[in-house]
């Protein structure tokens, strides 16, 4: 009987220490720097947005630059037409 409970007490001390150590290296994992680029969008028109500085299409503001994180994701450079005062809106 005291046998069977010193396994017991080994087999869950292994299993806490995995489940310790497995918390632990997902916890490094999320601590990782991530690259940032910067991007320019409009105080004004939040979905107004570009790689590169210039002019709002919509209201003529200057676009801010702002730091984000670089998730590989490719931002439209070329900035939507002005059709008569919409944007490109229902082309």
């Amino acid at each position: 009987m005291k046998k069977a409970v010193v396994v017991i007490g080994v087999v869950a001390m292994m299993v806490c220490g995995v489940f310790y150590l497995n918390r632990a290296s997902f916890a490094s994992d999320e601590s990782a720097p991530v690259a940032m680029k910067t991007i320019y969008t409009c105080p004004m028109h939040p979905e107004v947005v570009s790689d590169v500085p210039g002019k709002c299409p919509k209201c003529g503001m200057d676009l801010e630059a702002k730091q984000v994180p670089d998730y590989g994701v490719q931002v439209n450079t070329e900035a939507a037409p002005v059709v008569n005062g919409t944007a490109g809106v229902g082309q």
